[in-house]
């Protein structure tokens, strides 16, 4: 829409008050602003001007004509900013931006994501768990890709423990390697939680191979009997296409991911 100019001098006139009705709730009361309706601000000199609006669903939009700088703020909280003018535009992420974050109200065997939104570059795990496993004190989180035909993975570990350093290497070939350590209800009160960051660069490239890594901590224990271990791990995915979706298991399998515990997924640019 052609950008509106707000009159000079020390009272708004009535045209203006309208305009603002307008730019704010469309031509009706219950009526929301579209894209064309959009608020813009120009400075004084500047070619185009630069808008903002709400309402849009997960994600960048994907309908509309924008301009560089334009910015929305989506229905999952994710904060957007055009980078490049066109329809809809070219759009990054600001910050960390929030996929799937939930804290899970009763006892969950896996957590899965599917659907990984090709909007972003970076993709970003954050957990802080117990597992209810009762005949064990750590327990390891597995990450394992939703379709793996085709596609392995490898990884290789540094960790220090109780003040020991210790290096292994799992290979290639592994399906489910471990990304972080939790604290299991065989060694733990009920208040412990352990995990970590993990964070994978570039996972929406259609080219080379994914790479992920990850810092945790967990401890387990009461009192002056306490074990805690630290983990940085990292690893590869050797699949060339953009990913689909992740899941994340415990071994010991006989635990679950217990109530209480946060697990977010979140992507950036």
């Amino acid at each position: 829409m052609p950008l509106y100019a707000v009159g000079n001098g020390g009272a708004s006139s009535p045209t203006d008050i309208n305009q603002y009705m307008n730019l704010l709730t469309g031509v009706s009361t219950d009526q929301p602003v579209t894209v064309s309706q959009r608020i813009r601000a120009q400075l004084s000199g500047a070619s185009a001007g630069t808008g903002g609006y709400v309402g849009q669903t997960s994600g960048p939009p994907t309908s509309g004509t924008f301009n560089t700088g334009d910015f929305t703020a989506d229905s999952a909280g994710g904060l957007w900013v055009c980078t490049a003018a066109g329809s809809p535009g070219t759009w990054g992420a600001v910050g960390l931006v929030p996929i799937n974050v939930q804290t899970l109200g009763a006892n969950a065997a896996s957590v899965t994501y599917n659907g990984l939104p090709g909007g972003f570059r970076h993709l970003f795990i954050i957990c802080n768990a117990q597992s209810t496993d009762t005949a064990s004190s750590l327990q390891n989180v597995n990450m394992g890709l939703s379709t793996m035909t085709g596609n392995w993975m490898g990884s290789a570990t540094w960790f220090q423990s109780n003040g020991g350093g210790v290096q292994t290497a799992d290979g290639s070939g592994v399906t489910t390697p471990p990304v972080f350590k939790i604290p299991a209800a065989g060694g733990s009160s009920a208040s412990n939680m352990g995990g970590g960051v993990m964070w994978m660069p570039n996972y929406t490239s259609s080219t080379g191979t994914k790479m992920f890594h990850c810092d945790s901590m967990a401890y387990s224990g009461n009192g002056s009997t306490i074990t805690w271990q630290t983990t940085r791990r990292s690893g590869w995915i050797w699949r060339q296409a953009s990913l689909a979706g992740l899941n994340l298991t415990l071994t010991p399998s006989a635990g679950s991911f217990a109530a209480g515990s946060f697990l977010g997924l979140y992507g950036s640019n």
